[in-house]
């Protein structure tokens, strides 16, 4: 791994052009020994100030969300794909939505993954888009929210099968996202992401069951659905909630040669996700489903 140039604590670069490749806020030392590398975007000002990558609010949401699933900080391998400020934390420095990238972007990865070949561990977690895309770097992988809590191995992916070989690449919100003037919900979506993550690291055999989930689906969708379950003699329910609202649900069933799963929202940024009337019918055809004796839970 290349020697990254020690910037001093409460110092930061003068130049006021934005260089990608700058070094201003270095990763934790611990990569050796931790169990899971995680990787933001790019560092804060409080980060860069303190040298340290994951402080100030973002950094105690991180710390929140791995206690309640029992990983403690040191575990933990943290950095930056842009170890960079990014000014006003405008990501369009680095990509677009319509698909500019900076020059820099192919060092940039590089760069990522050259440092990821150091990590001795078997899960390497993508915090936000910006991670996901730079590592990844494939079309359909654009909003971490289409793949947040999912897990790939990266024999899928060419550039990273040889250079990260038997690792594994997780996808969840960055904590930022989870802040409560941004989306709270996300909160709890991210600390069961991360149970998730830690159940496979302790046991891989967990992802031979192909598995095809079903989200953001239709009202009809929904009722079709629960008729299938009524076919079968046992499913697996799980639910998420706040304090104050039950957000949405999920139900998964065994088919002969995969597991299917459907999520159920109950809520978005804006509100409800469905009609009153549509939410009804979708909590009483859960309570058939719950309520009948023939199927086991």
């Amino acid at each position: 791994m290349p020697l990254i140039p020690k910037i001093p604590k409460n110092k930061k670069p003068t130049n006021d052009s934005f260089d990608p490749l700058a070094i201003e806020c270095l990763p934790t030392d611990n990569i050796k020994t931790a169990q899971f590398a995680l990787i933001g975007e790019a560092p804060s000002n409080v980060e860069v100030i303190e040298g340290e990558p994951f402080v100030g609010p973002p950094g105690g949401q991180l710390n929140r969300i791995t206690a309640a699933v029992n990983i403690p900080r040191h575990r933990l391998y943290l950095t930056h794909c842009c170890k960079a400020q990014l000014p006003k934390n405008n990501t369009n420095k680095l990509w677009t939505e319509k698909g500019y990238r900076c020059p820099e972007w192919g060092k940039l990865q590089d760069l990522l993954i050259e440092e990821l070949t150091e990590f001795n561990g078997s899960i390497i977690i993508c915090l936000g888009t910006t991670a996901m895309r730079l590592l990844i770097d494939e079309p359909k992988f654009d909003k971490i929210g289409k793949y947040r809590g999912s897990i790939y191995s990266t024999a899928m992916f060419p550039h990273l099968a040889k250079r990260l070989p038997n690792k594994l690449i997780a996808l969840t919100y960055h904590p930022s996202f989870t802040l409560a003037y941004k989306n709270p919900i996300s909160f709890y979506i991210m600390i069961a992401d991360m149970k998730k993550f830690k159940l496979v690291d302790e046991d891989p055999t967990l992802l031979d069951d192909k598995v095809v989930i079903h989200t953001q689906p239709t009202h009809e969708q929904v009722l079709q659905f629960f008729k299938l379950v009524e076919t079968k003699d046992i499913f697996a329910f799980d639910i998420e909630a706040t304090p104050q609202y039950v957000t949405c649900f999920s139900i998964a069933i065994k088919h002969k040669d995969y597991i299917e799963s459907m999520s159920i929202p109950l809520m978005k940024n804006s509100g409800n996700y469905w009609t009153p009337e549509e939410e009804v019918e979708i909590w009483i055809g859960l309570a058939n489903l719950l309520c009948d004796s023939s199927i086991r839970i």
